[in-house]
């Protein structure tokens, strides 16, 4: 008989084993849900973590009810019910303080102070400083991406603008190094936000076409939504009122599906302000009315009360704890020092038999890591030589062979007598040796960039085609930036471009008779595209003798890795690079 209960005691212990491990399955299962399918389901996400709230507290699965906790208050806050979400969140942070899971914890105390933002803006930085400052101390920069742009919204919020884009921009790095596709428009729809507010449109449009290209990839529609919201903020600083209403007509008509109260009411106040500029003041009063009516349902006195006693009482819980979990940890010293002595005890045994293999396993780390370390030195020495190998090669083609020719020069200037031909050829070696200066500069100012991008090639280009219209009657140098976003490129790649269309002006100059020649930038998802169109008098590719001009830029387009063509009529001359960029 005590058999037979030992064995049903054991069934009933494994059995419920299996059913606790996939109730908590569950529970996890469900917690995993991700942000953007929240936000853009908040009613049935609300419903959805509720219920995964109660199972966790059925079976006293903490961990799991922190984490529902969390979910449920960022659904309800983005709801508008603002005592629940705040509950919810204060619960959460109790558990996770309890469990001692740091991740977790400086998410929730950000969270809970970014939704406090429009509230209180003290609570809202204290909580956001606490966050962060446990992401940072524990190296979380999964979470230190999320604290510090919505920190740089707080900032943004209290007209501290540096500081805003600051925090912005190092989210952005660690997102853009961690891969994270879902933070990443985030920080670039902030970043063109306050480019546009200082006046550089073209680039905060680069962002948020950026921006735009990976919102397309998410399931949910509130990313798109929040960028609509995004455009219109860009076109109205812009003074583009009628594309601005635009962009904010359709963030009302996706955010309304969302419940995303907070989206559609700043889209109605902001159609109601540029109705009225525009004088369309019976528009104007009817987006006012649908503003007044979300900002009543927003703003509610009580629930304001509410939220601050909750405050007040976590506070005044978590100092109570702390007091009793004092006490406790005093009452247990004994207790605690007769198991610190038998687990001496116990790790004296034991120390010998594992100090040997722990010793092998030591000096073979150790051998593992000097030959990691002989394999980098390498690599780095590779590198070096390589690099000195192309400094050398870039000076001795352009800098060596023009101060070759300068030599050259003025010994034959000896062998002159006539004064005036003297002067000109003086004159004419002069020229030459501030070529040979700005192509030295030029070759420094790429090497300056271990990584540079497009943006910086075209600043140069248009400072080179600044300099060439100053001195040319003709042609006129053009430059058009098409880029939908900014590319990253390497010194060699910065300078061999540069090369590239700078010989290509060259020979517009010299040979093509043109009016006009432009330098187009463009790109498509694989290949970065720098076109140099003249209108010119063109040449026959089938009789023409090509000079080392254009062996020089086929030369570097093949360094690259890219394409070198060309077309060329009676109507002009177009030249094209493709350089391959994924």
């Amino acid at each position: 008989m005590k058999q037979f209960t030992y064995i049903f005691l054991l069934n009933f212990l494994f059995v419920s084993y299996i059913i606790l491990s996939q109730t908590t399955a569950k529970i996890d299962s469900v917690n995993q849900i991700p942000y953007e399918y929240i936000v853009s389901h908040l009613k049935e996400s609300v419903t959805t973590f509720e219920k995964n709230v109660a199972l966790a507290q059925e079976v006293n699965y903490k961990y799991g009810e922190a984490v529902a906790l969390d979910k449920l208050a960022l659904a309800k806050g983005m709801s508008g019910e603002h005592t629940e979400a705040t509950n919810a969140i204060l619960r959460a942070a109790r558990i996770f303080e309890k469990l001692n899971k740091f991740n977790e914890l400086s998410m929730v105390y950000g969270g809970y102070g970014y939704g406090a933002k429009r509230r209180d803006i003290e609570t809202a930085n204290m909580y956001m400083r606490m966050g962060i400052g446990i992401a940072e101390k524990h190296d979380l920069d999964t979470n230190l991406t999320t604290l510090y742009d919505n920190y740089g919204v707080l900032k943004k919020m209290e007209g501290k603008n540096d500081s805003a884009y600051y925090f912005f921009s190092r989210a952005l790095k660690i997102k853009r190094k961690i891969g994270d596709s879902v933070g990443i428009p985030y920080s670039l729809n902030k970043l063109a936000e306050m480019l546009s507010e200082s006046g550089n449109y073209n680039k905060a449009l680069a962002f948020m076409a950026e921006s735009d290209a990976i919102r397309n990839k998410e399931k949910g529609e509130f990313g798109r939504a929040e960028n609509l919201i995004y455009y219109g903020e860009i076109y109205r600083s812009m003074k583009n009122y009628k594309k601005a209403i635009h962009y904010y007509k359709q963030a009302i008509r996706k955010g309304k599906p969302l419940h995303y109260k907070y989206m559609v009411q700043y889209a109605y106040q902001q159609l109601a302000e540029l109705y009225e500029r525009t004088d369309r003041y019976a528009d104007a009063l009817e987006n006012y009315k649908f503003y007044t009516v979300y900002k009543d349902s927003l703003n509610n006195a009580e629930m304001n009360n509410k939220i601050a006693e909750l405050q007040i009482e976590y506070e005044t819980e978590k100092k109570d704890r702390q007091l009793t979990e004092q006490a406790l940890e005093l009452k247990n010293k004994s207790l605690q020092l007769i198991i610190a002595i038998v687990s001496f005890v116990f790790i004296s045994v034991i120390f010998f038999v594992l100090y040997k293999g722990y010793k092998q396993k030591q000096r073979h780390l150790r051998d593992e890591m000097q030959l990691h370390n002989q394999i980098k030195h390498n690599e780095l020495e590779q590198k070096f030589t390589r690099e000195k190998l192309r400094l050398s090669q870039e000076l001795h083609d352009n800098i060596g062979s023009n101060l070759t020719f300068i030599i050259n020069a003025m010994d034959n200037l000896k062998n002159i007598d006539d004064s005036k031909l003297l002067q000109e050829k003086i004159n004419g070696v002069n020229e030459f040796g501030r070529d040979t200066i700005n192509d030295l500069r030029n070759t420094i100012w790429a090497l300056n960039f271990d990584k540079g991008d497009t943006s910086l090639l075209v600043m140069k280009v248009q400072d080179l085609r600044q300099k060439l219209n100053e001195s040319l009657d003709k042609p006129e140098i053009m430059v058009e930036n098409h880029m939908k976003n900014t590319i990253q490129l390497s010194s060699t790649e910065m300078l061999n471009l540069y090369r590239m269309i700078q010989e290509a002006l060259q020979n517009a100059i010299k040979h093509a008779n043109a009016n006009r020649a432009t330098v187009i930038f463009s790109n498509t998802e694989s290949q970065l595209i720098i076109n140099v169109v003249d209108d010119g008098n063109g040449f026959d590719p089938q009789t023409v003798k090509f000079g080392n001009g254009f062996k020089n830029m086929r030369n570097r387009c093949k360094t690259l890795l890219g394409k070198f063509s060309f077309e060329s009529s009676s109507k002009g001359t177009i030249l094209s690079f493709a350089i391959s960029k994924k």
